[in-house]
């Protein structure tokens, strides 16, 4: 089996958009992120689809971008916290069976993990993003994700106060065990 893609999934700012626009140089891959398309393909920002449209139509969009995204060779993606789960009647996040096959497909999964403390503190009071449900609910909330994002994950990798420069070097070998070819090494100047 030959590796099409490389997939970074993990919780909110975890690191995976910083590590992907990183790791994908060393690679020769190129780079798309999830939520960027989908925030293209619906001409606003995450938290305006949200407050206009609401999360289920939201995990609907990301289902129809990640089907395209599916359709690529070459690529390192970056998805969504919330790209494993979709919501049910009562409005629940459950499992996305339907995310879940095509990530599986998708490529090699790498998950990109950090505290539960530092990633609640580091996108709390940020703007840019939906907002978190209260703590003990976002502690609940990430023990379920963790569940599936288990399901799909080659490697898993914590980035607790890490920068993108210490995180991709520390997923490079993992890549070269996989079977990815390096283009360069950390350090070595680009072709």
């Amino acid at each position: 089996m030959s590796i099409r893609n490389l997939v970074l999934i993990g919780p909110r700012a975890a690191g995976k958009s910083k590590t992907a626009r990183r790791v994908h140089k060393y690679l020769g891959f190129q780079h798309l992120s999830t939520d960027v398309l989908i925030c293209y393909e619906e001409g606003m920002s995450i938290s305006d689809i949200v407050k206009k449209k609401g999360w289920a139509y939201f995990r609907d969009v990301e289902y129809r971008v990640l089907e395209k995204v599916s359709l690529l060779n070459g690529y390192v993606v970056d998805c969504g916290g919330g790209i494993v789960v979709d919501l049910d009647e009562q409005q629940k996040e459950i499992r996305s069976d339907r995310k879940m096959v095509l990530l599986k497909n998708l490529g090699y999964v790498v998950q990109l993990n950090a505290d539960f403390d530092y990633i609640y503190d580091k996108v709390n009071n940020d703007k840019t993003r939906p907002p978190l449900a209260d703590r003990e609910g976002f502690k609940k909330l990430m023990h379920q994700r963790q569940q599936y994002f288990s399901e799909l994950t080659d490697v898993v990798l914590n980035t607790t106060r890490k920068r993108g420069r210490q995180i991709s070097k520390e997923l490079l070998p993992f890549l070269e065990d996989a079977g990815f070819r390096l283009l360069r090494k950390p350090g070595e100047e680009a072709q």
